[in-house]
């Protein structure tokens, strides 16, 4: 592999106590790094999993990125409160005049004879100079995976010290037909010879969602009722072609939500479900084009913001 190409998404990761090592790179048309959540402890000795991540919303702005160090975070995500893996957001405005690359998560089938390379930031170089380890992958099915390096286990305990801690947060990149992926995040070292690593493959889909989901501009809407009740309907922004944009709701209207409907307008009948279900859960169904509309116009009447409610054009749902 390429170790100049490798460099580029490197980071160090300096936090309240620990320096380590992270993934900055461009994903879902965003700008993330990928670490290790125990580079961000902020209390002595502390385990992973009493990293309060609201805590670390807080710190945030005094988190340091090298050779970055005006890059911003935007916001901090987590997977498990148990896993050692942490996703900072990048604020984009703070990435003028970097050169960032896209990377990908590595998806294919991979074997014991696959080579790969973990690259990070010892943290007591004082040239801040990046460390590389060629690897050999040991198969898992779990959420984390280990590397076997000779160089790591050539090392005596005094030089594990200089080249390995601060490691942490350090990329595990595989190259496949030319391209370079990321397959995991090394986490700590293990025994003579072993860098663990969190299994970025088995973490894709878990990934994907909260990126996504963290990209999404939602809001929550109330619709206050005459009798007192009320409920709400959560929303997410859709920009369309024409630099316009609406909101649409996320989740069908259920049936009690129109037996609502039903009870205020008095001379609309319920309707009946197939069976016996939790109608506070299951989509209505069997409604009429008129009935639609009243509902829609009722809820517009009722909206504590003052929304006006519409059913999506047929160009909207295109």
């Amino acid at each position: 592999m390429d170790k100049n190409h490798l460099k580029k998404y490197m980071v160090q990761v300096e936090g309240a106590r620990l320096k380590g090592s992270g993934v900055l790179f461009n994903y879902f048309d965003e700008v993330y790094i990928f670490t290790a959540k125990h580079n961000l402890q902020y209390k002595d000795t502390q385990k992973v999993k009493n990293i309060d991540i609201l805590e670390l919303q807080k710190q945030k702005n005094d988190i340091k990125i090298y050779p970055h160090e005006n890059l911003k975070i935007e916001d901090i995500l987590e997977l498990d409160k148990d896993l050692d893996f942490l996703i900072l957001k990048i604020d984009k405005s703070s990435i003028e005049g970097i050169e960032i690359d896209s990377l990908s998560i590595f998806g294919e089938k991979l074997n014991n004879s696959v080579d790969y390379t973990v690259v990070g930031y010892p943290k007591i170089r004082n040239d801040k100079s990046i460390e590389f380890f060629a690897c050999k992958y040991e198969v898992s099915d779990n959420l984390t995976f280990e590397v076997h390096s000779d160089k790591v286990s050539d090392l005596s305990e005094k030089e594990k010290e200089e080249k390995l801690v601060g490691l942490s947060g350090g990329g595990a990149f595989v190259e496949s037909n030319g391209k370079i992926y990321l397959l995991g995040i090394q986490i700590r070292y293990e025994g003579f010879s072993n860098l663990e690593c969190i299994n970025l493959q088995k973490l894709k889909d878990r990934i994907d969602e909260k990126l996504i989901k963290s990209n999404i501009e939602t809001i929550e809407e109330e619709i206050i009722l005459n009798s007192g009740k009320s409920f709400k309907i959560k929303m997410v922004k859709v920009d369309l072609d024409d630099n316009k944009s609406l909101y649409v709701s996320i989740y069908p209207i259920t049936y009690y939500q129109y037996d609502l409907f039903c009870d205020e307008k008095r001379d609309r009948k319920k309707i009946n479900s197939y069976s016996d279900i939790d109608r506070t859960k299951f989509p209505v169904v069997k409604i009429t084009y008129d009935d639609t509309i009243e509902f829609i116009n009722w809820l517009s009447e009722n909206s504590k913001n003052n929304f006006k409610y519409t059913l999506p054009s047929s160009s909207e749902w295109e």
